[in-house]
């Protein structure tokens, strides 16, 4: 049998890419993506966003560096990384990391509206902001290389 190892993910960017080089430097950016999730408190329904940490190498982490921005709404697919390491201290440590495959820009979030949740920072209003333009996303992927 056959392994299937895909996450999609639909929401928006809730802070500006942290971008960062690798020790060979190739650029690796961090993103953090709030999906819609709505619970019931008491006889309220209540808006309380999951927040996914994400990271992207590559073709997509140079897309992301470029034109991410915090309120953009974005599809992910993604496939889950397992790093596995011993430290100084001879422990080990398990870590499942989702890596972003592709990138869909969707549009802009309607209006400017609070989020709440954990978003590993503050919890501003998401400004109404969109993804690149039709001619920088052109440009962003000639410069990519031909496969064959």
């Amino acid at each position: 049998m056959k392994g299937l190892n895909r996450v999609f993910l639909i929401g928006y960017i809730g802070h500006d890419p942290d971008v960062r080089h690798s020790q060979s430097g190739s650029q690796v950016v961090k993103i953090s993506v709030a999906t819609p999730n709505v619970k019931k408190v008491g006889e309220e329904w209540v808006d309380s966003p999951d927040w996914h940490r994400v990271t992207a190498f590559s073709l997509e982490a140079d897309y992301l560096a470029r034109f991410a921005k915090k309120g953009s709404s974005v599809a992910l697919e993604c496939f889950l990384k397992q790093n596995r390491w011993t430290d100084k201290e001879g422990r080990f440590h398990n870590d499942v990391e989702i890596v972003i495959d592709r990138v869909l820009w969707l549009g802009t979030r309607p209006g400017s509206v609070a989020v709440s949740g954990d978003t590993g920072g503050d919890s501003a209003p998401i400004p109404d902001t969109a993804g690149p333009t039709a001619e920088a996303r052109a440009e962003a992927r000639a410069d990519e290389a031909v496969p064959f």
